[in-house]
């Protein structure tokens, strides 16, 4: 016998907002359940989500009490549509394995590896999907990994897709469990950052916002027109809050200091501008110690404190 759990993406819709943001590019960064929400969000400080985001990741403790049966971690990727693809990561008592399903339902295997424990205890098991190479992570460790062979971008999709407005699908996430006995503990979805390519908001609102300034770069309007281009020593920098980070995808003017003997075109960074190395982060999402829009989150989030590999 198997069971299996699968996750609702959109459950828990947002009051007065009428859409649930899991998996979404809702800007979550430093936002409690105070925002603001209006029929039009973008004029009245409000955000919601312009697109959906499919760079995410399932992870949980696993225990095998009993049973010989697999663990399946299933992900599917642009579900119903001609470039679906689905990972599955299949552990078993001593060996993991990471498969991928195409639309049509042929399989590929991409690899199969020595599990480092036999998870008799509760041990960390992940399965990452980030920038089109799905990893298989247990005990802490990277099993198995796609490659670029394996798993690439199609590019026709997605600019058409950019082109017609249409927001690409939301992944499928789910778990099975057969022919044992398992615990499953501290079970949890992230998405990754999704950084916007676009003015925010629909057609309707692009129009209606037509003063707004476009992303002149890293956008696949007249792709590829907008394609920017690093030289030597330059870096192109993007805001950790996609939709409100005035970041290197919107700037205009170049860099020149004759005296100092330094260019670059706009939207770039010279390394001489880098001045230093983060190592720690000290003001992840804060708490407001008081409610309402205008009261800064001044209160750290202690237990999000961290150390930068």
């Amino acid at each position: 016998a198997a069971a299996t759990l699968d996750f609702n993406a959109d459950a828990n819709q947002m009051p007065g907002a009428g859409f649930a943001p899991a998996m979404t590019d809702w800007l979550a960064y430093d936002i409690t359940l105070n925002q603001q929400y209006a029929p039009d969000m973008y004029l009245t400080g409000g955000y919601v989500a312009d697109n959906n985001v499919s760079d995410v990741k399932l992870a949980m403790h696993y225990q095998r009490v009993s049973g010989e049966g697999p663990l399946k971690l299933n992900l599917v990727l642009r579900p119903e549509t001609d470039v679906e693809r689905t990972f599955i990561a299949e552990i078993g008592r001593t060996q993991a394995k990471l498969i991928m399903r195409d639309h049509r339902g042929a399989e590929t295997i991409i690899g199969t590896e020595s599990l480092p424990t036999d998870c008799s205890s509760a041990t960390r098991v992940e399965l990452i999907a980030a920038d089109y190479r799905v990893t298989l992570r247990v005990a802490e460790q990277d099993l198995i990994s796609t490659t670029p062979q394996q798993f690439a971008p199609d590019l026709t999709y997605l600019l058409n897709n950019y082109n017609s407005l249409e927001k690409l699908p939301k992944p499928q996430i789910s778990v099975t469990a057969e022919r044992q006995t398992a615990r499953i503990t501290h079970a949890s979805v992230w998405r990754d950052v999704y950084f916007t390519n676009r003015e925010r908001g629909t057609a309707e609102n692009i129009t209606r916002r037509n003063n707004r300034t476009p992303l002149p770069w890293a956008s696949p309007e007249k792709f590829p027109a907008h394609v920017i281009h690093l030289g030597p020593d330059e870096f192109f920098t993007c805001g950790d809050n996609s939709i409100i980070s005035g970041d290197g995808r919107y700037w205009q003017s170049p860099i020149n200091l004759p005296d100092e003997q330094l260019t670059a075109d706009a939207g770039r960074v010279p390394a001489r501008f880098l001045l230093g190395k983060a190592f720690f982060v000290y003001w992840p999402a804060g708490y407001k110690p008081l409610p309402g829009e205008s009261v800064p989150a001044i209160v750290p989030n202690f237990g999000r404190m961290r150390f930068i590999h």
